[in-house]
């Protein structure tokens, strides 16, 4: 009996001692949504869209996040603790939906919704270790904020969530007005608010005539523009009439037989 009390407090203090060593940035908010809807496909084990996040674990050991905070106030900073014997893997990933159902059977969830309209996230451990924090402002509905390179960079608005996955990979865009299409044309910056600029890397040194389009949601076409004989490897398009929110960049390149480049474009004000 005396040799099994041993083992449990042996346990409990290697439990411990795991989560003392965890530091800043060990682990960390990887990628989030706070504003899921069905047109996402990302669903919860019950068939609904909440809101969700992603953890990454930086190290290349498993963390026991028994007891470890998350919140969306600075204010309440331990809003909510993780249930005991929840773990995630080295250089792992974990799914936590924001939705308030904290009741519910699969997957972990927790006891606040993300907001939309911007607020914070906050990490850290049973003893007050911070791990990760940030502060986002006003979200888009299906797009992503995430940490790119995954686990250390900077975060990126992604136009395809890269959901329980690294955030390096590149995911294709669904394009409903495509005839062809190529990850080659890149929208910077995007999020944009009132200019955007269009890099077309297979056009460099040609000239050639090039349309740009921009669609709303509907499919609806509510800007465009004509370059004639475009020499750089770039175009540039005013936008600041557009309203905030989401639309499909189509780039038409040449004559006869065109390239046709597509790419989500979003607008933040």
């Amino acid at each position: 009996m005396k040799n099994v009390l041993y083992l449990i407090i042996g346990l409990f203090a290697i439990s411990q001692y795991s989560q003392a060593q965890l530091s800043w940035g060990d682990i960390v908010v990887n990628e989030f949504v706070a504003s899921n809807d069905s047109t996402s496909g990302i669903s919860d084990s019950d068939g609904a869209f909440p809101d969700w996040l992603e953890l990454y674990n930086n190290t290349n050991n498993s963390v026991d996040l028994t007891g470890v905070y998350l919140s969306d106030s600075y204010v309440n900073d331990q809003k909510w603790q993780f249930p005991a014997g929840t773990s995630i893997a080295a250089n792992g990933f974990l799914i936590v939906w924001a939705d308030k159902d904290t009741m519910q059977a699969g997957g972990i969830h927790t006891n606040f919704k993300l907001s939309a309209g911007g607020e914070e996230l906050i990490l850290q451990t049973s003893n007050g270790t911070a791990l990760d924090s940030l502060s986002f402002n006003e979200q888009t509905t299906n797009v992503s904020y995430a940490r790119i390179p995954n686990g250390t960079g900077d975060f990126s608005y992604r136009a395809n969530p890269t959901f329980n996955a690294d955030n390096n990979v590149s995911v294709g865009i669904a394009n409903p007005f495509a005839t062809t299409s190529s990850p080659t044309i890149t929208i910077f910056p995007n999020p944009a608010q009132a200019q955007i600029s269009v890099a077309i890397s297979p056009l460099q040194n040609k000239v050639q005539p090039i349309q740009l389009q921009i669609f709303n949601t509907a499919g609806q076409v509510v800007h465009q523009q004509k370059y004639a004989n475009n020499t750089q490897h770039f175009i540039q398009s005013n936008i600041a009439h557009l309203q905030a929110g989401m639309y499909l960049v189509r780039l038409v390149a040449g004559e006869g037989t065109a390239e046709v480049y597509h790419q989500k474009l979003v607008i933040n004000r």
